[in-house]
């Protein structure tokens, strides 16, 4: 493996030795040999060409329907907010039209599509213009499936495209396959690294979580983290206890008046402080009472309150005025 790094890394610094054309802002399709890049300044498909001949690309032109559905893809995942200088975001020039014979469809390299076998999976909407004077250019739709034709002197957005180096795609090729066999490494704890009960306190299961794919996030559903629960009862609305002891908190600032209180021994073996609300209470040591979950909030550390009128806690007694 540490051979193939290096092979990799002599290979990379000889790049720049080479005469060719500089891949930086294109997105690479190593199987096919090419890179596409999208640009979100729009433009004419005249002036979309010269752009793309200047970067030392051309516009781009699918050869097949592998190809044609990549480049698709591209389109429907631009960025469309940063799309400006045209009314239509959804269509992208592409490098066919039929400015020089209005009634043939040829690509930048003046082959006629008819010839390729382009239509018959690129599924051509109407392309063919019945007027000599307006000439057409081919978009692709980033909604509709298959192509359009389009009016030239309008501004859209473009893609180019750019055949890579073979030193540079063999390159890209070996990366990838370096990056396959440590996923492999890494996929195998038991001999490269100590088992883990918890996995999913792990580096590596949070390094997953962020590398998920639209397809395991739908599959799996959203990560929902696991926290403790805060009910003092377990998840119980109410609890049965016997009272230990009678006592009077003193609440926080600015109030000042004392909270009658009862230490409570609870039927699932937890003491804890519970609060007696309403004025005046009969509550003694050994006395049974209902409790529920409810926090007195100028009091810490009371979570529990009594229900009055349940067993040895009588009803408040009614006040006369």
């Amino acid at each position: 493996m540490r051979l193939q790094i290096s092979i990799a890394f002599i290979l990379a610094t000889s790049l720049s030795f080479i005469s060719c054309v500089s891949l930086k802002g294109y997105v690479r399709n190593t199987e096919m040999g090419t890179a596409y890049k999208l640009f979100y300044r729009s433009q004419p498909w005249a002036v979309a060409k010269e752009i793309c001949e200047a970067e030392g690309a051309k516009l781009a032109v699918p050869r097949s329907e592998e190809e044609f559905l990549f480049i698709q893809k591209l389109v429907r995942g631009m960025h469309y907010p940063a799309i400006t200088n045209t009314s239509n975001k959804l269509v992208v020039w592409l490098g066919i039209s039929n400015v020089d014979n209005y009634k043939i469809w040829t690509n930048v390299d003046g082959k006629d599509i008819r010839d390729t076998g382009f239509a018959r999976w690129s599924g051509m909407n109407g392309q063919i213009s019945a007027s000599p004077k307006e000439p057409h250019c081919v978009v692709l739709d980033a909604v509709n499936p298959g192509l359009r034709d389009w009016w030239c002197h309008r501004n859209q957005p473009f893609i180019c495209k750019s055949k890579m180096n073979l030193i540079r795609r063999g390159i890209s090729l070996l990366t990838r396959g370096i990056k396959t066999q440590c996923t492999q490494i890494s996929a195998i704890p038991q001999l490269y690294a100590p088992v883990v009960q918890n996995a999913s306190t792990t580096p590596l299961s949070m390094a997953a979580r962020a590398m998920a794919s639209l397809a395991q996030m739908h599959r799996n559903g959203p990560h929902i983290k696991d926290r403790k629960s805060r009910n003092p009862l377990n998840g119980n609305p109410f609890a049965k206890g016997v009272v230990l002891k009678t006592l009077i908190r003193k609440p926080k600032k600015p109030n000042s008046a004392n909270r009658k209180c009862v230490l409570v021994r609870l039927s699932n073996g937890r003491e804890m402080v519970a609060y007696v609300p309403g004025i005046g209470h009969n509550l003694q040591e050994h006395n049974i009472v209902l409790v529920r979950v409810g926090r007195v909030k100028d009091c810490p550390g009371v979570k529990l309150k009594c229900v009055r009128g349940k067993f040895d806690l009588s009803h408040v007694v009614k006040q006369k005025v």
